[in-house]
């Protein structure tokens, strides 16, 4: 063609002009730049002569004075008379000195360049020239200008560094915060979330380039890696970068492991660092606190009040205490009261704080009280056998919150030694605190929890009574007690002794047993629905402990003892008792707790805390947890906490429980606290409140 006056995207100014070309400016921007009768082309910022045949071979990549390294991409434009196009180029690379960096070809491409790759073997200064032998013009060839380049192949190095925990350590008071385990002291917690840096001293590293990822360990096979995002830049170094890590994120089937967080990085030539890493010990561990009952004979789980407050009561008589805990194990304040051996229940006072009810034992007066949220025992309780009872015959049952359109009432069994009565406690009544005692009840009740509905409860039977395998349900009335609807005096027989009963949408079920038999029943409107095994098949399953029911009313609970050999289980036994499933695991005597997301949780009386899946009971993780427990009481599941008592929703929920010792356990778990589908019963006592009744709405523990 006469005249080249093509445009050639983003091609360097290195360019060779034959046959027209008188002189060439590689830095002209404008035709002003150019000598007479030359414009200049804004592609290659390079001056062509008008009216012309002119000949063209410029660099795209790389430009000059440009820095490259390991394998380098290069690309080429030649722009020619018609049917002067080559196939391909040849080009050649030279160091500063003469010698040589290599040749090679760059091929035809559809889009009009040529290209092709160089490698070179050692870092200097080379000189790049590409060429189109063979061209019809005089010489029979025709050239670029010298593209200057510095070859780097040294790779940048990188520092990772996760910022140090943020969350208590060692032991502040009762109260220890670092896990016991060897190697865990000071380990991250499952629920914190830091800050991983990426430092090199090398300023070229390409920001871009940088992958972070974190791989979880389970003590086992490993577990997933998981990518983080969102780094941004920092101060800390030529090249810095920082980005958050949340440990609730990698994998974790176990209660404690290791995290390892792996930088990956370019520098802006291309060089691979090498693979970075620091790992981490990670633990679910949270706290212990120490109540100092020297009695040994806690029985009593936690309760969990409105914004978090853990509270817990000691067996000691005289010196029983009712402590409050605040969600990150400091103490709040303690109570001195009497002996409590049973679970707390925390009902709403006036202004929409805790109030917290406990049936005690002091000295011979037996009564149902009330605690304020700060602390203050209030001197108006309802008692039975004041000044009456037998030491160390008496027995106490965990109060149940009722539900009434007017006030609160908090409803419980007294026993005396020789007779029992059913209590409720007013506290806001109109004229004052008003208390209901109802005259002996028979048959009396086992020293389990009532399970309330409404202002109704029901338990069962005292093991010692002759209709031992009932269950009887009583209704408080504006007056009294009385007999609950479709429950006679005998109550309903089904064929088992309980521990305690739970109330759902399906029913009244419970689980029980004795010596070398044992089951699950479930009545609806006084009548049994089913039981599991059937009645005839108790003999030789094992006696099971305190259940809980989803809102399907499939039961989990576990099983002790049999009559051929002891055996230990977890089951799962669907909502209408056809089929059960069966899992090996130690000694539950306490009731599970349902979590959110399908995980369930147990633990058993050598103190291993276990995550199973609520579907199957496939076991997710076991974990020792400290040594020297000899029996624990029933966990309690709640939110993540703020300081002042706000729930963090959506973060992992935090589980409680107490031992025989009573000592209170803090622990990290995945659920975001515990199941809430509306018509279960998904733990003790029904919720972390431990109100027993089923009326309590659990929409309020929801924590997403």
């Amino acid at each position: 063609m006469s005249n080249w006056v093509g445009r050639i995207v983003g091609v360097a100014a290195l360019v060779v002009c034959v046959g027209g070309c008188s002189s060439l400016n590689a830095h002209c921007t404008k035709d002003t730049d150019c000598e007479a009768q030359q414009y200049c082309d804004p592609d290659l910022k390079a001056c062509l002569q008008e009216g012309t045949g002119s000949w063209a071979l410029g660099w795209v990549t790389p430009t000059d004075q440009a820095v490259v390294g390991g394998t380098v991409a290069l690309s080429a434009k030649f722009n020619g008379q018609a049917g002067a196009t080559p196939s391909s180029l040849k080009f050649g690379a030279t160091l500063a000195d003469g010698g040589s960096g290599g040749t090679g070809t760059l091929a035809a491409q559809p889009d009009g360049t040529y290209q092709g790759t160089w490698s070179p073997t050692a870092e200097g200064t080379y000189g790049l020239v590409a060429t189109y032998e063979g061209a019809p013009v005089d010489g029979g060839a025709v050239s670029s200008a010298v593209a200057h380049v510095r070859v780097d192949l040294t790779a940048p190095t990188l520092v990772v560094a996760v910022e140090d925990s943020g969350v208590p350590h060692g032991t502040s008071g009762p109260t220890t915060y670092d896990d016991p385990a060897a190697g865990y002291a000071g380990a991250y917690r499952r629920d914190e979330v830091r800050a991983v840096t990426v430092t090199s001293v090398d300023s070229d590293v390409s920001a871009a380039s940088l992958s972070l990822q974190v791989r979880g360990d389970d003590g086992a096979d490993g577990g997933e890696t998981i990518a983080l995002t969102g780094a941004t830049g920092c101060d800390a170094g030529a090249f810095c970068q920082t980005v958050q890590l949340d440990f609730a994120k990698p994998e974790l089937k176990a209660f404690r492991g290791h995290f390892a967080v792996t930088a990956n990085a370019k520098d802006k030539v291309g060089n691979p660092a090498a693979p970075e890493s620091e790992t981490v010990a990670v633990t679910r561990w949270k706290w212990r606190f120490a109540t100092g009952d020297t009695s040994g004979n806690n029985s009593a789980s936690v309760a969990i009040g409105h914004t978090g407050t853990i509270y817990v009561g000691t067996a000691q008589d005289p010196g029983g205490e009712l402590f409050a805990i605040s969600p990150e194990g400091s103490m709040k304040w303690d109570a001195g009261v009497g002996s409590v051996t049973t679970t707390p229940s925390v009902g709403t006072a006036p202004d929409g704080g805790d109030r917290i009810y406990f049936p005690e034992a002091s000295g011979t007066d037996l009564k149902l009280s009330f605690v304020d949220g700060a602390g203050e025992v209030q001197s108006s309780t309802c008692a039975v056998a004041s000044g009456q009872m037998a030491a160390n015959s008496f027995s106490l049952t965990p109060a149940s919150v009722l539900v009434t359109a007017t006030s609160e009432t908090a409803a419980t069994v007294l026993s005396d030694g020789s007779a029992q009565y059913l209590v409720a406690l007013r506290p806001d009544d109109i004229g004052g605190i008003k208390c209901f005692v109802s005259g002996t009840i028979t048959p009396s009740a086992a020293e389990g929890a009532l399970a309330g509905d409404g202002l109704s409860v029901f338990y069962p039977v005292r093991l010692s009574e002759p209709n031992a395998n009932h269950v009887e349900g009583y209704t408080l009335t504006s007056t009294n007690w009385e007999l609950a609807q479709n429950y006679p005096v005998g109550g309903v027989d089904v064929g088992l002794v309980a521990p305690s009963v739970v109330v759902t949408d399906a029913g009244v079920a419970g689980g029980g047993g004795g010596a070398g038999e044992g089951g699950f029943f479930n009545l609806v409107d006084g009548v049994t629905s089913w039981t599991w095994p059937n009645s005839s098949a108790f003999t030789g399953f094992g006696q099971a402990k305190d259940i809980i029911q989803d809102a399907s009313g499939v039961s989990f609970g576990g099983v002790v003892g049999a009559s051929s050999a002891p055996f230990k289980k977890l089951v799962r036994v669907t909502g209408s008792g056809s089929s059960a499933l069966q899992a090996p695991s130690g000694e539950i005597t306490a009731a599970p707790v349902l979590g959110a997301g399908g995980l369930l949780y147990t633990v058993d009386n050598s103190g291993n805390l276990s995550a199973w899946s609520s579907s199957d009971l496939t076991r997710v993780w076991p974990a020792p947890m400290d040594s020297g427990i000899t029996a624990v009481t029933a966990p309690a599941l709640d939110c993540s906490r703020g300081p002042l008592g706000a729930k963090k929703l959506g973060r992992p929920g935090v589980l409680y429980f107490s031992s025989q010792a009573a000592n209170v356990y803090s622990i990290v778990v995945d659920s975001h606290g515990m199941d809430t589908t509306a018509g279960g019963w998904p733990a003790y006592l029904h919720d972390p409140r431990r109100t027993s009744n089923a009326q309590t709405d659990l929409s309020e523990f929801s924590c997403e």
